[in-house]
Formats: structure tokens, sequence, C-alpha cells
């Protein structure tokens, strides 16, 4: 969006009214958009609003339009500037009309958006102002007996299923206490236990919990677990200790859980007890390793001594995988670096394969920055080896951009005895996992210099930079050959490909015409191909338009592909919801929404959808 300048607001702050309605009627005189956005947005009155809400909400429900995965962000976009948000900005004005007309469209909205492809997930904005303007429009009726009001918004939550009582947590201070009582009372009256105990903890109703503790209703570890930081928070760590206990006596597997050690090492520190929390933090952290307990033994300890080097030790005995990740996390990067350049690569693939690779990307990326470049360069190396070894094609890009890393890390350390040369690394790469054919023009696509043909592997860094404009639409031909002999390409994914290899826009479209003219590059016979095998996956048209659009081919081809296509998607969709859910037809409006999400997740439309599920 594009703002004024300093200077421009001053000005404009500087004018008279007089001027100011001047420019204004200046600026829509012959903008119908500006006129339309002033008065929706400015010169209505509330039930001016309410009106036009209405008006759009009706039309829009009338209407018999299917909106397909690529136009429902547009779609729900729209229905919240003209929808949502103006009925938040009416609901203390008008709070029983709001509350009305948001609780509908709420209540409607499986049926309201059965012509809309929701998988995208871009339904939940709009419906979270909804939400919204509902709370607010309750807010402006806090005047009335709280009771009615918690009977009204249990009596909408009883028939909604889109949030669970963990909504109350952000609407706690609009609401209030009082309200949200009356409907935990509800609730258990219900005999709805879980959630009962849920609002009390929301509205940390200590009295009500201890009931509920006293008579063995707690449901679950994390009742127990809320219960005690609400003690602690109470200044009674006596009785959170008590409670742990009673989990305990109840569960001895519970001493297992992390939290319920962190909660039991920090009654005890409450309590001053500092000797046993100590002792707690040597016992739980040599069952699990986890940092959190270092943290606690440190806050019970003297104050400016060291102790990391007792847990270190004891991570170090645990194994590799631990020391490295508790190291790392008191930022001793200088013992990871000796730990791992002193660790003989067998072993230290197979203690690095208990690490996540996302974890172990930061690591490197940090070791990099502190100045651990050798490390660094390894742990990458490991992530492409290791990805490779999955031999799963959806693993290759982070093969491809873990190698880029490590020749980035590797950068000036080519004289190091421990670290290999790129060019042979790579070498020995391709020697190993030269059928994987996926897996190359990846690796080409991502590394400067690096090229695949038939002669084999060839690695030149950055030089390949000195040539680029050189390069003659036979070589940029020969080298389309190649990758095409390993998987079909669209025009527009190989366009890409040959750019990364010449800024000579003339050679690329001559390799390309004599490729198209010798049948080698076929966008129509790649589609046909993606579509049969999609058909074979039991995916419906919505779904296939998608994934083929992503591949780079324009949505018009696309479209006329499909209507090619001899299936009876309708068929399909009925078949598809037998073989997951059974024949069976549900009435049940959440059992029913499940199978709808499936199919809409599958890319069948609303039409087919209701069809196989009557």
């Amino acid at each position: 969006m594009v703002s004024l300048t300093k200077k421009q607001t001053a000005q404009l702050s500087d004018m008279s009214h007089d001027v100011l309605v001047n420019i204004i009627h200046d600026l829509i005189q012959d903008n119908k958009q500006a006129r339309t956005a002033l008065v929706n947005g400015y010169l209505l009155s509330a039930a001016e609003v309410l009106k036009a809400v209405e008006k759009e909400y009706a039309r829009r429900a009338r209407s018999k339009r299917f909106y397909d995965y690529y136009d429902a962000d547009a779609f729900f976009d729209e229905l919240t500037r003209s929808i949502a948000n103006p009925l938040v900005g009416i609901a203390h004005e008008l709070p029983e009309q709001a509350e009305s007309l948001s609780v509908k469209m709420m209540l409607e909205f499986e049926k309201f958006t059965r012509n809309v492809d929701t998988s995208s997930g871009s339904w939940m904005g709009y419906y979270t102002i909804l939400l919204d303007a509902w709370m607010k429009s309750l807010e402006a009726q806090k005047n009335n007996d709280p009771a009615s009001i918690a009977k009204k918004i249990f009596t909408v939550v009883e028939r909604e299923f889109y949030f669970g009582i963990e909504i109350f947590k952000k609407y706690r201070t609009l609401l209030g206490t009082d309200i949200l009582r009356v409907i935990r009372d509800m609730y258990y009256q219900k005999k709805l236990t879980r959630e009962a105990l849920g609002l009390s903890i929301i509205i940390k109703d200590l009295d009500f919990l201890a009931m509920a503790f006293k008579n063995d209703e707690f449901c679950h570890s994390t009742h127990y677990f809320d219960y005690v930081r609400l003690l602690m928070e109470d200044l009674r760590s006596d009785d959170a200790l008590a409670v742990l206990n009673n989990q305990r006596a109840d569960d001895e597997e519970i001493t297992d859980n992390i939290i319920w050690n962190e909660l039991f090492i920090q009654a005890l520190i409450e309590e001053g007890r500092k000797e046993e929390a100590k002792a707690h933090c040597i016992t739980a952290f040599t069952f699990q390793c986890d940092t959190r307990f270092y943290h606690l033994y440190t806050k019970a300890a003297e104050i400016d001594v060291d102790h990391s080097p007792a847990f270190l030790k004891i991570a170090k005995d645990t194994g590799l995988a631990p020391y490295v990740c508790f190291a790392s996390d008191i930022e001793r990067y200088d013992l990871i670096d000796a730990c791992i350049m002193g660790t003989q690569k067998n072993n230290l693939t197979d203690s690095l394969a208990y690490i996540t690779h996302s974890y172990l990307r930061t690591l490197s990326s940090t070791l990099y920055k502190h100045g651990y470049a050798h490390t660094a360069t390894l742990l990458r190396q490991f992530l492409v080896e290791d990805n490779i070894q999955q031999s799963k094609s959806k693993y290759y890009s982070y093969a491809a951009s873990d190698m880029k890393k490590a020749i980035d890390y590797g950068e000036g350390l080519e004289d190091c005895p421990q670290l290999p040369e790129t060019e042979g690394y790579l070498r020995t790469l391709y020697e190993q996992h030269k059928r994987k054919t996926a897996l190359w023009p990846l690796m080409t696509d991502k590394i400067k210099g690096l090229s695949v043909g038939k002669d084999g592997l060839r690695y030149s860094g950055d030089a390949t930079l000195q040539r680029r404009c050189l390069m003659t639409s036979q070589e940029l031909y020969d080298h389309s050959v190649s990758l095409l002999a390993r998987r079909d390409y669209a025009s527009g994914e190989l366009t890409r490909a040959l750019s990364k290899m010449t800024e000579n826009r003339e050679n690329i479209d001559k390799a390309l015409s004599r490729l198209v003219g010798c049948g080698y590059l076929d966008d129509h016979r790649l589609i046909k191909h993606l579509i049969d095998k999609y058909v074979q996956k039991k995916h419906g048209p919505a779904r296939i338009k998608q994934e083929i659009r992503q591949k780079g081919f324009s949505l018009e081809l696309v479209e006329q592909m499909l209507e090619k296509v001899d299936v009876d998607w309708y068929a399909m969709a009925k078949d598809l919801k037998v073989s997951k859910f059974g024949d069976v037809v549900v009435s049940e409006a959440k059992e029913k929404n499940k199978q709808i999400r499936y199919l809409q997740y599958k890319g069948f439309s609303m039409d087919m959808i209701f069809e196989a599920l009557s």
C-alpha cells in the first residue's frame, strides 16, 4: 500500500475542513470504487451497514458458482471485507442484531461453502472474524444476566464444531469470569468433565479444581500439570507437591515425563528444599538430557559457579547426540567442534541419525557463524548423504540445498586433509548414486559449475559463470537432451534451467524450438501423462489442476486437457467415499463434514461430493 510522506501528511493536516471536503468530492467524482469505499466505510449508519451485510450474505448464499482451490482465497478475502469486518464494526452499536446474524452465518457455514474448495484453509480467517463479531456483540450485552449470555454461548458451542474451549482463553477478558464460570457449570452438569476442567483452568478456579481433584475427576495428565502451575502461582507449592506425589502414586511411569519432573523440581525449589531439587535435577537429566533440568539446577545451586561440566559428562556418557544437543543449548560450540572432529565418520553418521535434519541445519549455520567452518561443512555433508540414502525424490531438493551450503562453508578449506576436495566429493557421490536420475538435475540447478552428461560429472566451481554468455544453441540443446533423457520437463521449467546456463535468450529459444520440432519437448504429452498418473491416484479434477499448475503449465492449457479426459468424476468420488468410509449414508454432521473435507482434499467439487454422499 502506498502511504503519504511526512511532508504530505503535514500538508494535509494544515488544510481547512472545506478544502478537505472539496478534495474528497474531486476524488470520488469519476471514481466509482473510491465512492463506494467512502460510503460503505465511513458514511453508513450501523443499521444501514447491517442491512448491506444481510443483503450481501443472501446474495452470496444464492450463488451457484463453484470456487476452486485458486479462487477460494479471493472469495474469502472478499467475504471478510464485505461481511465479517463490517459486522465487527457494528457489534457494539447493534449487539443483538450482530449476534443473531453472526451466529446464523457460523452455523450455516457448511451449507454456505458447499460450492467452495476450502482445502487451502483460507476460510479460517473469515470464520475467525465472524467469531470475533459474535463475541464482541455478546460483550456489548454484559449488563444483562450472565446466565442468559452464558446460555446463548453454550447453545451455539454445542452445535458448532470448529473451535473448542481453548477459544475462551482468547476471549476471557472480553466475556469476563462470571459468564465463563456459568458456562463451565453447564459443561459439568452435562457430564462433560474434560471441558469443565479446561474452562476452570482458563478462569483459574482453584476451588473447583480442588473439588475435581478430590473426586478423582482429572482425566488427563495436563489437568494435573495445569492445576499444579496455578497452585504455585498462588504460592501454594506444598499443595503442588502433594498433587504431584498423588499423581506419581497413581501412575509410576509419570516420573518419565519431562513436564512432571520440571514442575516437581520447581515446587521443591519454591519450598526451599534445594538439595532435594538438585538431586532430582541430576536424576532427571540422567534419564533425559533436557537442558531445562540444567537451568533448574543452576537456580537451586550456588551462584557464580559453573555447573555445566557435570551435566556435560552425563550427556557424553549417554551418547554423542544428546551431548551435541546439550552443548549447543548452552552455546559450547568449541566442545561440539572437538567432538565431531574427533569422531570417526561411521560412528558420527550413526549418532547424528537421532537428531532431526532441521536441528542439524540450524546447528551447522550457527557453527559456521562462530568460526567452525570445518565442522559446519561436515554436518552439511552428512545431511546430503542422509537425504540421498532415503531414496525418495522428495528429499533430493534438500540434498541439493545442503550440498550448496557444504560448498559455501568449505570455501578456503580445500587443503584440509580431513575434508575431501569438492569435485572429488561430488564425483564419489555421483559414482554411488548416478542411478538416482531425479537427483542430479536438482544438483546441477542448485550448484554453479556442476554439469552431468554422457561423459559423467564435471565441476568447475564458479568458472562456469565466465562462459555463460558463450554457450551456443547446440550446447544448450545437448544439455537439454541429457536432462530430458532422465525425465520429462515442462517448457517453462526447461527454460528456467537453461537460463541458468546462459544469458543469451536467442540461443535458448533456438534450442527449445529444435527440441519441440524433434518431439523431445511436448507440453500436451506431459500434461496427459500427469493427468493419467493422478487419475490412477484417485485425485479429482480440482486437485489435478492444482498439482499440474504447480509444475509451470498455464491454467488454460491444463483446463483444455482436462476437458478431453474420459473419466466419470462422480463415479470416482463415490468409489473413493465407499472405499474410505463404507457405503452407509451418514446423517451426523461431524462425520458428514469429515467425509466432505476428505473428498475436497482429493479434489472433487461439491456437486460430486454430495452425489457421492447420497
